[in-house]
Order: C-alpha cells, then structure tokens, then sequence
C-alpha cells in the first residue's frame, strides 16, 4: 500500500518532463555544435575577413578618389591628340580618363612604325605613349603617397584571404542546419557578379536555357537560403 502523498503531483511531473526535454535539446545542440565546430569556426572566420574586406573596399575606393585629383594633368600633346574626331582622353566624374579606342589605335600605329616599318620618319604615337607613360607613373606616385595604394594591397590580401577560407568551406561537409547555414553564407560571399536573387531567379524562371532538374536544384537552394536566413534572399 502507497503512503499518502507518495504519489508524484502532475505539476511535479510536468515539471520533470520540461526539465528533461530541454536537457535533451541542450544536449543535441552541443552535438551539433560538436558536429560542425570546425564548420562554425570557419563561418565565423569568414565573415570577420569578409567584414576586413568590405571595410578596405570603402578604404580603397575612398583613396582612390584622392589619388585621382592628386595625379598630374595628361600633357597638351595627349589632350591635343584624336583620331578622326574621338580625343584621346576623356574629363569625367572629376579625372582625365584614356578613350580606349583612341588609345588602341595610338598602340596600333607605334607598333606598326616600331616592328614593321610601315611608317617613314617620325612617329607621333611613339611620343605620346612616352607621355602615358609618365602620366601612368605620376598617377602611381600619387596613389602610393595618398595610401591608396597601400589599400589596394590590403583589399587583395583580405578577398585572397576569404577565396582561401572559401575553398576549405566547399570540402567540408555540413551535418547541421548552422553548418549548412555557414555554406550558403560562404556561397553568397564567393558570388562576384552581382545579387545571388538575380541569378537564382533568372535561372528558376528560364525553362528554355536551363533543365527541369536545374532549375529545380536552384529552387531548393532559393528555399534554404530563405529558410536559413542567408545573404539577401528573403
């Protein structure tokens, strides 16, 4: 015969359950945590290079501005200089900039003067890239004295830095939905030609340049960015 009150009460027992489910789910999270640390560890190293990149990108495009304004003016023969109407260079947005046309056509007649003779006695063309080149030069010597330079290098360093961490990231399996997390994530990163909405769409909605099985693996992956809250998809 049970004593009184040797019974559990059925807030003791619901009690007992809550505390037991979240030990569990606290438990299955620490072994996912366990499953992807490494993962994770390197999510979370990519989004801090990704962060340094950003910031020297801004850096760099900042500079660059100053190191534009600080180079010298192309000489008169250079802004003196077209073919058959198109000047040689252009004033834009605040900088002399070369008119690639132009210019190919100046490289093209010093070339032909230079290595096949085609032309007798003097050669303009082959004066006025003597001044690009120094024009070039001056430009270099203004951008390295500005830091613009130095925040090129310091951009390059960080993008080779986060296409390294990226490639470690396609080798390594993800078990959990954080590590999947962590992929898609680094798959947004490594996209350089413009919003992974575009492309994905472009794709889901293009039956004739694409396959049903395609289109459907993007679809999927449209879904699990949304889902897992990854990059711009919404």
């Amino acid at each position: 015969m049970r004593e009184r009150g040797s019974s559990p009460s059925r807030r003791g027992l619901l009690k007992g359950t809550v505390a037991a489910t979240a030990a569990a789910s606290l438990a299955n999270l620490a072994v996912a945590d366990q499953a992807d640390a490494e993962l994770l560890t390197m999510g979370s190293e990519l989004e801090a290079l990704w962060v340094e990149e950003q910031e020297f990108s801004a850096q760099a495009e900042r500079l660059n501005k100053v190191g534009e304004r600080l180079r010298p003016e192309p000489s008169a023969a250079l802004l003196a200089y077209d073919n058959e109407g198109e000047p040689l260079f252009h004033f834009r947005a605040g900088a002399y900039r070369p008119n690639p046309p132009v210019l190919a056509h100046v490289q093209d007649c010093e070339r032909a003067w230079r290595v096949t003779g085609f032309r007798e006695g003097p050669c303009p063309e082959a004066a006025l890239l003597v001044d690009l080149e120094a024009w070039n030069s001056g430009g270099a010597r203004a951008h390295e004295a500005c830091g613009a330079a130095a925040a090129e290098r310091e951009l390059e360093r960080a993008a080779a830095a986060c296409c390294v961490l990226v490639k470690r990231i396609v080798h390594m399996p993800a078990r959990t939905a954080a590590g999947l997390a962590v992929k898609l994530r680094a798959l947004t990163i490594a996209r350089t030609d413009g919003p992974e909405d575009d492309y994905i769409g472009e794709v889901i909605t293009s039956p004739e340049d694409y396959t049903t099985d395609q289109r459907m693996a993007f679809s999927v992956l449209r879904d699990a960015l949304a889902i897992l809250g990854v990059g711009a998809t919404q």
